[in-house]
């Protein structure tokens, strides 16, 4: 038991900082196609969440008490979800499982994560705040910060 806000859990790549632009553009446009690999960058990310968004889903997904309240509550929340994506009861908070174990996505071949999609449409006003606050990726392009915050949103529809 430990305090949280939220995290989410699945595939994940981290990128080295001697070679930042090479590794974090690598990183995009796998990630572009397999939208269930994350990025991790800390310095990015705390900028982005503090204490009031999320980065975004995976796998496991989880949101703590505040947040659960601020989506409508355990009722509107499993009334938005399908029934393909779990919902545990933890102690301070809800954890989202899409599905029975983590996937990589590809675009490519239609692969799109609907479960994933239907978590981050849930958290879409908590990753919101979170995604206008966020650094742009080191891609070494002109658009990086329009290229990270479509990153951020790849799971959404709208």
């Amino acid at each position: 038991v430990f305090p949280f806000r939220s995290a989410h859990a699945g595939y994940c790549f981290e990128c080295t900082r001697y070679e930042r632009r090479l590794s974090q553009s690598h990183a995009w446009k796998t990630s572009m196609r397999h939208h269930g690999i994350d990025i991790f960058n800390l310095a990015n990310e705390t900028i982005a969440i503090r204490h009031d968004g999320v980065k975004g889903v995976g796998w496991l997904t989880i949101v703590d008490d505040r947040f659960v309240k601020e989506l409508g509550g355990p009722k509107k929340i499993r009334e938005a979800l399908p029934e393909s994506v779990e919902i545990l009861a933890v102690k301070g908070g809800l954890l989202f499982k899409a599905g029975p174990r983590p996937k990589f996505g590809d675009t490519n071949r239609r692969d799109r994560l609907p479960e994933y999609k239907a978590v981050y449409k849930l958290v879409k006003p908590l990753a919101e705040r979170a995604t206008e606050r966020c650094p742009a990726l080191t891609l070494g392009e002109v658009d990086s910060k329009d290229r990270t915050h479509s990153w951020l949103r790849r799971f959404d529809d709208a």
